[in-house]
């Protein structure tokens, strides 16, 4: 009776509930805690969660197990302890640490950008300064900042993007460097290039062009920029330094300013291979008449035969003339005699003369169309990276194709690049970095601008330049006769029609260009480190220029088909050993084959000892020293190949004479031309901060040691 009663008044009073359940909740926790769990979240940045983390770390903290953010910043994570401590970290941003079983998909997790960000320093190439402590001024993009369709040289990138930076394209062709101004364009020595600096190393031109002549057209523009071999997509950053600043740390060099590239390397991806692909297609459109003030084919018509009938048009001249358009077409047909007919070619009437006229007045030819293409650019990207917190590997390859943009102009590149990180310790810290890049270019030929001191001009014999040729020659001319057959008008006492010179005067051109970097760095106490960097450089590069037998240049040095012709044509030789003599001909078979050929070999060497101190929250004090040397050794070479027989199996059959002639001239037929540069230089800095105020002493000295006698000792105070 008394146990029923207490077990009705436990049950009626609640307390069995609370024992029932604190039993229960018991069992249920050491259930829950003795079995693993999924979990699933996102990283994303703390300053935008719109901004998804791609390739953080994420890892089961004292443990090897994690994994990495995909392309969403997403992550999975199997098998897990809920009370396990999962560690999230990625380059640039402060690692967070976080409970398993508190993370949730729709409950980002943030993460906070260090001081290392690019917006709290500056990269100079030598170190990694806090902007606070950089005296200079700079200004740094990301890759992702730079990014622009259809760029395929990190050069035009920077169009637009860097205020006070002027950038001028003075070509369309793969290769040709434009003129890039950071400081003005004005300067004592007469040159504006910036110096670029990739990785922390100074990149030595692989030929010595000044920025103005970039714009000449001649054949070494083609090797202008010094960093057509990069592939966009392994840029990381880039830093512009414009003030003296610049010059302090690289010398005179740096006077116009200093471009410093930053590129990609491997990152934490907790052991796994991360691989990217990117594709970029791009189509370049013809240009059109309709941009310029140009007359059409009937107008300027009109305009000459108004001259022609005040008798501004005299034949002798025109028949004879060293260029010949209509009109020299026209009047030789009146001379044109058939004996089998007995009739001439054009009859000397006015309405013969107007009928001949009026299919060259209706003709309104668009070069533009015709010369050049709606090409196609592609550019394939491939990169792999994985890591750990100990080693990182990048490696990436990618290939461009540019159909060109007129006939007869396209290029191919291949890149490759492979880069190691590692850590041994706490103490000892390197790198490797290899990288290199192959072009195989056609263009037009072309040959070396001349300057015309009489007149204050430049000239530049056989231009081919298809953008010159569409805007100045007349719509009159037509590149094709009623038959479909290229029609040739007449240059240089010869035939011409440039889609047959753009098809027999060409130029192949091949580049290698090869570098191995290295970097070690040691710490000797926490506040000091030392390190040692290395770098060497090979580029090589074939010009192959080929004139055919018909194309109007080797046609030019055989006009001699009548007297005047003779007496008039400049490439024809008088004999002075002659003196009564005609004129003769020196290229009387084959055409010409010219190799021109550019080699750089460069070395660099540079120790740095480093030292960084805070006392309490404010006061930093900062030194750095450094030891560099350089050195860059270029050989150029050319050789004209005389009377090669493009059509005949490549035989050789030069003439004496046009040797002879080349000597008298002073020009001479093969050659080599030497260059060597030598650089030593050491400096230190040191800093000093309390907070806001902010000191720097520096003192530099360089000496360069060019080929030429004496040296030249640069001295550099602030």
């Amino acid at each position: 009776m008394r146990k029923s009663l207490q077990r009705r008044v436990l049950w009626n009073s609640g307390a069995f509930y609370k024992m029932f359940s604190a039993l229960a909740l018991f069992f249920f926790s050491a259930s829950v805690y003795g079995q693993n769990i999924d979990v699933s979240g996102k990283v994303v940045e703390a300053e935008n969660a719109n901004t998804p983390l791609v390739g953080a770390s994420v890892v089961i903290k004292s443990t090897s197990r994690g994994t990495a953010t995909d392309s969403k910043g997403e992550f999975t994570l199997k098998s897990v302890a809920p009370t396990d401590r999962i560690v999230i970290s990625m380059s640039g941003f402060a690692s967070r640490e976080v409970e398993a079983q508190s993370i949730r998909r729709d409950r980002p997790i943030r993460l906070e950008s260090t001081a290392t960000d690019l917006g709290e320093v500056v990269v100079t190439g030598y170190q990694t300064v806090k902007k606070k402590l950089f005296s200079g001024s700079s200004s740094t993009l990301t890759a992702k900042q730079l990014e622009r369709s259809g760029m395929t040289d990190i050069t035009k990138m920077l169009e637009g993007q860097f205020a006070g930076v002027s950038l001028q394209n003075v070509s369309g062709t793969f290769g040709a460097a434009p003129k890039l101004r950071i400081r003005g364009a004005t300067s004592l020595s007469g040159d504006n290039k910036p110096l670029w600096v990739i990785d922390g190393i100074i990149v030595e031109d692989v030929v010595n062009i000044s920025n103005e002549a970039l714009s000449t057209g001649d054949m070494n523009t083609l090797l202008g920029s010094s960093v057509a071999g990069i592939n966009p997509d392994d840029i990381q950053d880039i830093t512009i330094l414009r003030d003296a600043a610049a010059t302090a740390l690289y010398g005179a060099r740096a006077m116009n300013g200093v471009i410093v590239v930053t590129t990609k390397k491997g990152r934490q991806t907790s052991g796994q291979t991360r691989i990217n692909y990117s594709s970029n297609l791009s189509r370049y459109i013809k240009p059109s008449y309709a941009e310029f003030d140009v007359l059409n084919s009937g107008d300027q018509m009109a305009v000459m035969v108004e001259l022609m009938n005040k008798g501004y048009y005299q034949m002798p001249g025109i028949i004879n003339g060293s260029d010949g358009g209509v009109f020299y077409k026209m009047y030789n047909k009146l001379y044109e005699y058939d004996p089998v007919t007995k009739t001439y070619g054009l009859r000397n009437d006015a309405p013969s003369k107007n009928a001949f006229l009026e299919r060259y007045a209706n003709a309104n030819t668009d070069w533009f169309d015709i010369i050049f293409k709606n090409s196609l650019v592609q550019e394939h990207s491939l990169s792999i990276t994985s890591g750990t917190d100990r080693f990182q590997t990048y490696a990436s390859t990618s290939y461009l194709k540019d159909d060109g943009q007129t006939i007869g102009n396209t290029v191919e590149r291949y890149t490759g690049n492979f880069r190691v990180n590692f850590k041994m310790g706490n103490k000892f810290s390197g790198e490797l970095l290899t990288a290199g890049s192959v072009r195989n270019q056609r263009a037009p030929g072309t040959q070396n601008q001349q300057s015309e001191p009489v007149y204050g001009s430049y000239l530049r014999g056989f231009d081919i330049n298809p953008y010159n040729y569409a805007l100045n020659t007349s719509r009159m001319i037509t590149p094709y006769d009623d038959n479909g057959n290229l029609e040739f008008f007449r240059k240089n006492f010869a035939p011409f029609n440039i889609i047959n010179e753009l098809n027999s005067n060409y130029m192949k051109m091949n580049v290698l260009d090869f570098k191995v970097q290295g970097r070690a760095e040691y710490n000797i106490i926490p506040q000091l480190s030392y390190a040692l960097s290395g770098a060497y450089r090979y580029v090589k590069s074939e010009n192959q220029t080929s004139v055919l037998e018909g194309s109007n240049m080797v046609q030019a040095y055989r006009a001699a088909s009548d007297p005047t012709t003779i007496g008039s044509n400049q490439y024809l030789y008088g004999d002075p050993d002659k003196p009564y003599g005609y004129p003769m001909v020196v290229l009387p078979s084959g055409g010409f084959y010219n190799v021109n050929m550019n080699n750089l070999t460069s070395f660099y060497l540079r120790q740095e000892l480093k030292y960084d101190q805070t006392f309490g929250k404010d006061h930093v004090v900062s030194a750095f020293g450094s030891m560099e040397m350089r050195s860059a050794d270029r050989q150029d070479q050319f050789f004209d190949g005389v009377g090669y027989q493009f059509a005949n199996g490549g035989l050789v059959n030069p003439y004496y004479m046009y040797f002879k002639q080349a000597g008298e001239a002073g020009r001479p037929y093969f050659g080599m031309r030497p260059g060597k540069d030598r650089f030593l230089g050491f400096g230190w800095k040191h800093w000093e901060c309390h907070q806001l105020f902010c000191g720097l002493l520096q003192f530099d000295r360089q000496a360069a040691l060019p080929e030429r006698p004496g040296n030249t000792d640069l001295y550099f105070k602030s």
